[in-house]
């Protein structure tokens, strides 16, 4: 797939997963976009700019978010030089560490399903709700966001999909795929603190990978941070382009969170 098409699925796709809530703004422009859910998690509120992105796309985006008065997080295309990224540095964005990644999976086959010490299964959105605990500790979020920002229609008409890993009644990781044809992608993939390095992160990829594929799926795509990208590379996942990270408002709990450095000053 070109890059151009990829980041065009790209944004219609965090749009998907993003743009559900009864607050949310969405933004779809040829060289950028703004999914912004009305919470105030900057990483509940979404955007991009694309390699086509210009100087004027860039202020275009900055003044959407600055409309719906929203912390957010940039993914930049590694291809845009300072004279397009200069509008987020006026506008009080930052750096954020080391740069994620667009990845991209190719065709079959896929890797085999991994084992873990825990009941995995595709969530309902009651189950969703249950598992609330997983994403307020993954995010630093209040309570109740999952009600009010999570695309529960998509959700329950099949666009998305959400695994779920369970230690008995306590739920304890979880992963969400947009299955828009020909590539879904994979998003907020996030186990609970107590439960981490116990293969729960593997196991529910695999299992949810497998159990959506098909022959005329071109792959799957995800958005990595830093911390995701080896076991996304040990899935059979490559970087289709860096994506160096943009952002405002971050407090130290959400950095501490995202396991990336403090905010940098624009170089």
């Amino acid at each position: 797939m070109e890059t151009a098409a990829l980041w065009r699925v790209l944004g219609e796709q965090v749009a998907l997963m993003y743009g559900g809530g009864a607050r949310a703004v969405v933004h779809l422009e040829p060289s950028w976009f703004a999914v912004l859910s009305g919470e105030a998690s900057a990483e509940m509120n979404v955007a991009g700019l694309a390699p086509t992105a210009t100087p004027e796309d860039a202020d275009r985006l900055v003044a959407a978010i600055d409309a719906a008065g929203d912390r957010a997080i940039i993914a930049v295309s590694e291809r845009l030089g300072p004279l397009v990224t200069a509008p987020l540095a006026a506008d009080g964005f930052a750096l954020v560490g080391a740069p994620d990644a667009l990845m991209l999976r190719r065709g079959l086959p896929l890797p085999a399903i991994a084992s873990c010490p825990f009941e995995i299964r595709r969530a309902t959105g009651d189950d969703v709700r249950r598992a609330e605990p997983v994403i307020v500790a993954a995010h630093g979020l209040e309570p109740g966001v999952v009600g009010r920002a999570f695309n529960f229609a998509a959700l329950a008409d099949g666009r998305m999909g959400c695994w779920i890993a369970w230690d008995g009644e306590v739920a304890v990781s979880l992963a969400w795929l947009t299955l828009e044809p020909p590539l879904p992608g994979v998003w907020e993939m996030m186990t609970h603190p107590a439960y981490r390095r116990r293969g729960a992160g593997r196991a529910i990829l695999t299992r949810a990978m497998a159990e959506v594929a098909d022959a005329a799926l071109d792959g799957f795509f995800l958005w990595s941070t830093p911390a995701g990208r080896p076991l996304y590379a040990s899935l059979g996942f490559e970087v289709a382009e860096e994506l160096p990270a943009w952002a405002r408002g971050l407090s130290d709990e959400e950095l501490a969170l995202l396991e990336v450095a403090p905010l940098l000053p624009p170089p």
